[in-house]
């Protein structure tokens, strides 16, 4: 057998043993974990929320994402404004667009405290040690997608 012949064969093989770790790991990745009524449900839950509960608790959601939807428009359009400095020369707005950016998030982190702040308000005293156990939790159960799920040590 020469050289050539050789060659062929270890490429094969290794193409072989790639094509091969591919498929395992398409077959054996881990699944997607799924919400089953999401964060709302769990809160709802681990809180023992009554009745009248979660109808004070619908309110505070829909404050807290009309809130934050406002302050994501306007990330929005002071994006679409900055950008729209890279088609031209004149960059003088930039500084202050970054610094509105900041801004915004500052209050979308803010809107989200006290979104949580209402709920520790709905809670009766038998519940507010749930909800002390609650907020250990609130990172993991609001973290996006592909965001590590437990803090590194």
């Amino acid at each position: 057998m020469n050289k050539i012949k050789f060659l062929y064969i270890i490429i094969i093989v290794l193409v072989a043993t790639n094509i091969g770790v591919l498929f395992n790991m398409y077959l054996h990745r881990p699944p997607h974990p799924v919400r089953e009524g999401g964060p709302k449900k769990i809160i709802v839950e681990k809180l023992g929320f009554d009745k009248k509960q979660e109808a004070e608790y619908e309110i505070i959601i829909k404050q807290h994402k009309s809130s934050v939807k406002a302050l994501e428009n306007k990330i929005r359009k002071n994006k679409d404004a900055l950008f729209a400095l890279l088609k031209t020369d004149d960059t003088t707005k930039k500084d202050s667009l970054i610094t509105n950016l900041g801004t915004f998030q500052m209050e979308i982190e803010s809107a989200h405290f006290k979104h949580f702040e209402a709920i520790k308000g709905i809670c009766t005293t038998d519940q507010l040690d749930k909800f002390n156990e609650l907020t250990n939790e609130l990172g993991r159960l609001f973290a996006p997608p592909g965001m590590p799920k437990k803090p590194r040590k």
